[in-house]
């Protein structure tokens, strides 16, 4: 954060101070309880977790990358093996993919949504010569906004390929009557610290309705153990500490009325920006109810120029992502596409996430929105909307 700017992009002190009480009673049970690793905490929570996506089961891990990783061996995915995911994301999902030895294929994004276009995959799977191959598809529910789940879930019942949902931006999101990442084989959440549910370090938290992937997922993230000392898996150390679970417990309390801040935020950015002719998340997208705006992302043509011109403004902003993975360096060679991915690099070229957390002011967004109305009637943004 820059001390400097009267709005930053995220300021994740103020999350803190607001329940800062309520945190510290917490860490301070936890230290005094002598327990530090898989104890009431972490059961507490994956309760509550379990009870707030409406799943039967929900397993704490260590990261979100991590719960990728073993949601996909859970499956039995590994090498050989192909997996269906996207493009426009950080490095963690296609990471995790890799971690199994399976080989990552990015599928093109809808221009509206930036999520996993089903006419694509679909389109993959019908042309595919190694169709065997396919194992897995993993959408990512990008910004919070959840991806067409009813599509792509038909699309893998019709070919026999497992989902596995990367929800690490969509905590609370909905897709149709059901919560992102409840609707394929396993829901995989990232709990870093800037998401919309956040620990206070790593963690991550997988979900299914599944009772021997669940008892799988327990045992992979503890060295394979099924009871102490009792080997069953060649397992791994990805355990939710006890330390971030009772943080998690806390916060997980405050996450609807935190979401419910978001979309009043995104509500006030939708009508302010709607009139100057930007696209917002709120163009004429069917299920806008169900997105919970762990990101507000616009698209701009100079998209430099308009970062720097807010910031002499006192706003912060932020991209994600400004590098598509398949032209990303490391995964040069261990990544195929479906094609030509257009959509895919021409989001990444022109997307720009404006600031929006559950604490801003009023007088925060209305800043943002002046100040990108002053741009945009100078001249001096170039709107690049969406198709």
């Amino acid at each position: 954060m820059s001390h400097s700017l009267k709005v930053p992009f995220l300021d994740l002190a103020l999350q803190y101070h607001s329940i800062q009480e309520e945190l510290e009673t917490a860490a301070l049970r936890t230290l005094r309880s002598g327990r530090y690793i898989m104890g009431d905490e972490v059961v507490e929570f994956e309760r509550k977790f379990a009870e707030y996506t409406g799943s039967r089961y929900a397993i704490g891990v260590a990261s979100g990358t991590d719960a990728i990783q073993l949601a996909l061996r859970a499956l039995g995915i590994g090498p050989g093996d192909d997996v269906l995911s996207v493009a426009n994301v950080s490095a963690p999902t296609v990471c995790a993919i890799l971690a199994t030895g399976a080989r990552p294929v990015l599928i093109d994004i809808d221009p509206r949504t930036f999520n996993m276009d089903p006419n694509r995959l679909a389109d993959y799977l019908n042309k595919s010569s190694d169709r065997n191959q396919i194992k897995a598809i993993v959408p990512v529910h990008l910004y919070g906004r959840s991806a067409d789940m009813k599509s792509i879930k038909e699309i893998a019942n019709q070919f026999e390929i497992k989902v596995v949902e990367d929800a690490s931006q969509a905590h609370g999101a909905s897709a149709g009557e059901d919560m992102a990442g409840t609707i394929g084989e396993i829901g995989c959440f990232s709990l870093y610290p800037t998401k919309n549910l956040g620990a206070c370090g790593d963690a991550g938290v997988i979900v299914t309705n599944d009772p021997l992937v669940a008892e799988k997922l327990q045992m992979l993230r503890n060295y394979g153990e099924r009871s102490r000392y009792d080997n069953s898996l060649i397992g791994f150390n990805s355990r939710l500490d006890e330390i971030q679970a009772s943080l998690l417990n806390v916060k997980l309390k405050h996450l609807r009325r935190w979401t419910e801040r978001r979309r009043q935020i995104a509500c006030k950015y939708n009508q302010s920006l709607g009139k100057l002719g930007i696209n917002t998340p709120g163009d004429s997208i069917e299920n806008l109810a169900g997105h919970v705006y762990h990101l507000y992302v616009i698209q701009v043509a100079n998209r430099e120029q308009f970062q720097s011109d807010l910031m002499q403004l006192g706003v912060g902003t932020a991209v994600h992502y400004p590098k598509p993975i398949h032209h990303q360096l490391a995964f040069q060679g261990v990544c195929v596409t479906d094609g030509a991915l257009g959509v895919t690099e021409q989001a990444c070229r022109t997307v720009v996430s404006l600031p929006l957390y559950p604490e801003m002011t009023d007088e925060a967004v209305e800043m943002v929105c002046d100040s990108i109305s002053q741009l945009v009637r100078s001249g001096r943004c170039t709107l690049q909307n969406m198709a």
